[in-house]
């Protein structure tokens, strides 16, 4: 597993591209909200939380599961995402130069299947999911009031 210092010598070797694609490369971010409401798409990991920030944003992405996640959790993160058709996965085995750059390119230069990989994203993401939950806790202790207070009146 590379350390962010090791990331950050690796994109300091990356040569720009000449054609007029856009892109920043950082080893670490810190402000990821700020990151995502600028960004077109994203590669990363595949945690739990990042895929529900991603969704909750409606932002396309390449997802690298990590591999020595507990249960390979990230995987299963990552392919629901993909079925959905909101990101696309690069496996860390997989993982090379050649296959990112094909990856990202036909991503960048598709900027329809791009909109389409939003849309779904969107569509599988919860961003009423704190509501949702809110709704569900109530509900749950609504009923044990209710149930305790009929124990009460027997």
């Amino acid at each position: 597993m590379m350390e962010h210092d090791d990331v950050k010598a690796q994109i300091d070797k990356i040569k720009r591209p000449t054609d007029k694609v856009k892109y920043h490369l950082f080893p670490y971010v810190q402000e990821m909200g700020a990151a995502y409401a600028v960004a077109d798409l994203a590669v990363t990991r595949a945690g739990a939380s990042t895929v529900a920030e991603l969704t909750a944003r409606g932002l396309p992405s390449i997802l690298i599961p990590y591999p020595y996640a507990t249960d390979n959790h990230q995987f299963v993160n990552a392919k629901n995402l993909e079925k959905a058709g909101a990101a696309k996965i690069i496996s860390n085995e997989d993982f090379n130069a050649d296959q990112f750059h094909k990856t990202v390119s036909n991503l960048v230069h598709n900027p329809e299947e791009l909109k389409k990989m939003r849309e779904r994203a969107v569509r599988f993401g919860r961003p009423q999911a704190a509501q949702d939950l809110a709704a569900i806790i109530l509900r749950i202790a609504d009923k044990t009031h209710t149930e305790k207070g009929r124990k009460n009146i027997s």
